[in-house]
């Protein structure tokens, strides 16, 4: 099923896009680390119930419109249609921006009083309304981008947004200011500001009629309600696990958490990223070929699988360093946690990267269905487990749930396209699995034998990755017309005919 001519430009954009983005978690890693030095555990735990509840907000009120215009534009009929689509894109993200900030910062009171159980949170979060705003807005910046694939301005997004915000962070730090507060709210206002000056650089959207415009963004709203409904889950099921944590474990348990997911999200973010960039158009445009479509699914799985392990046993054996440089000693749970938390996230990679399908082809009621299964599955697990086994019952259920979504994943997308994982993608993602569970088991028992054993499994993953990726490279013959460099920049610059 393997269509080894796609591989070469998924390996090379998945590179870039986790360079990039490396760069950009490496900066928010730094402003993470102020809080923790500067607040302890607490403070990553306010700083996680913000984020998490901002992150519910951001995602209704974009609505979904931004990966429904990437289908949209890829998949288009002609350069009308695709000019219409970024009118409404446009249209919509605006509106819905302002309207976000306007209710954020109207509820507060409430809001942190009966959602995030804290209502000293309440001035934080009138502050945060402006990253609703923003967070809205660079969203819609960002589709535009990569619906035309501007790699080079996507992989730029992350470093100059990242900086800026850095930056404001570390001013808040030296005047001792509103620290928490400037760790939600830096990073939107610096990816709205930095998305929108390149989005300028694109032709501006030829003027359309208004009704032509308000047809398509009727169209975009109507997959967005789809993708805000499995992407809000997802959100609204993170902000409910950490308001459980924080009731039965109090708020350094929840920072302990935050702290773990945070690293393995982190790590997951960068293929996650990828994905999204070049990925889901390149679906969007085969969606009508099954047999095209699937091949595509299959090698992008087994690059997906070879790139991630290595990073993930890494990450297994050397937790306790990773969370003290980028947190402090202070978090001495959250290496447990996380070797359990980005096992789920191999989960999670392989789900996504076979779930696009289910957007592709606009399977909304599959592609809903993921999510809020996983969202119904996570919270009442961990709910159940909290009691009885604590913060590492709450990793264990996150992992868990991260392979019976996987499960559910795949059903879907063999009734809609009728995908089944070749072999060798098999192959792959078993070995993954007993390599991390091999290294799992290492570390946590400690001592010589099992540090040794988990240290062998990385270089030797490690050397099997680079041999795969690098055959990958070599593997190009012709048969799929990928965009040069330079035609992405001049395809940024007008609609592609």
């Amino acid at each position: 099923m393997t269509d080894l001519s796609h591989s070469p430009r998924m390996v090379k954009v998945l590179g870039a896009v986790a360079v990039s983005s490396g760069i950009g978690l490496a900066l928010g890693a730094v402003r993470v680390k102020l809080v923790a030095v500067d607040l302890g555990p607490s403070g990553v735990g306010a700083v996680g119930l913000l984020a998490s509840f901002l992150l519910v907000v951001t995602t209704l009120f974009h609505a979904g419109v931004g990966s429904s215009a990437i289908r949209e534009i890829a998949a288009g009929s002609g350069p009308d249609e695709r000019e219409a689509v970024r009118r409404a894109l446009r249209l919509v993200t605006q509106g819905f921006g302002i309207a976000a900030g306007l209710l954020v910062l109207a509820t507060a009171q409430p809001l942190t009083r009966f959602v995030l159980g804290d209502a000293g949170l309440a001035d934080e979060l009138r502050w945060c309304s402006l990253a609703a705003v923003a967070g809205v807005l660079s969203e819609g910046a960002i589709a535009e981008l990569n619906a035309f694939r501007h790699v080079r301005a996507l992989a730029l997004v992350p470093v100059l947004s990242g900086v800026l915000a850095t930056a404001a962070v570390a001013l808040a730090y030296v005047l001792d200011r509103g620290l928490v507060v400037s760790v939600v709210l830096a990073p939107a206002l610096a990816a709205m500001l930095v998305g929108e000056s390149f989005r300028r650089r694109l032709r501006p959207p030829r003027a359309g009629t208004r009704a032509a415009v308000l047809a398509y963004a009727r169209r975009l709203l109507s997959l967005g309600g789809a993708l805000v409904l499995n992407t809000a889950s997802l959100a609204l099921a993170a902000l409910v696990v950490r308001v459980l944590v924080d009731d039965e474990l109090g708020r350094s348990a929840t920072g302990e958490y935050q702290a773990a997911v945070a690293v393995a999200i982190a790590y997951s973010g960068l293929f996650l990223a990828a994905l999204w960039t070049d990925y889901l158009p390149l679906l969007s445009e085969l969606s009508a070929d099954r047999r095209a479509m699937n091949e595509a699914v299959d090698t992008q799985v087994q690059i997906a699988v070879a790139a991630f392990v290595p990073g993930l046993l890494l990450l297994m054996i050397a937790a306790p360093a990773i969370v003290t440089l980028l947190y402090s000693d202070a978090f001495a749970d959250a290496p447990s946690l996380l070797r359990f938390i980005v096992l789920g996230e191999l989960l999670r990679l392989v789900a996504w990267t076979t779930g696009y399908v289910l957007l592709a082809r606009r399977a909304r009621v599959f592609y809903v269905a993921v999510e809020v299964l996983h969202a119904i599955a996570l919270i009442a697990l961990t709910a159940a487990v909290l009691p009885s086994y604590g913060l590492q019952g709450a990793a264990v259920a996150y992992a868990a749930c991260q392979g019976a979504k996987l499960g559910w994943t795949l059903v879907f997308v063999r009734r809609t396209s009728g995908y089944l994982m070749s072999t060798p993608a098999l192959r792959r993602l078993g070995g993954a699995l007993a390599a991390a569970a091999l290294v799992l088991a290492g570390s946590e028992s400690g001592g010589a034998v099992g540090w040794s054993t988990a240290g062998l499994l990385v270089a030797v993953a490690s050397v099997f990755a680079v041999r795969d990726l690098a055959r990958r490279l070599r593997t190009a013959d012709g048969r799929l017309t990928w965009p040069s460099p330079r035609a992405l920049a001049s395809a940024a610059r007008k609609p592609r005919q």
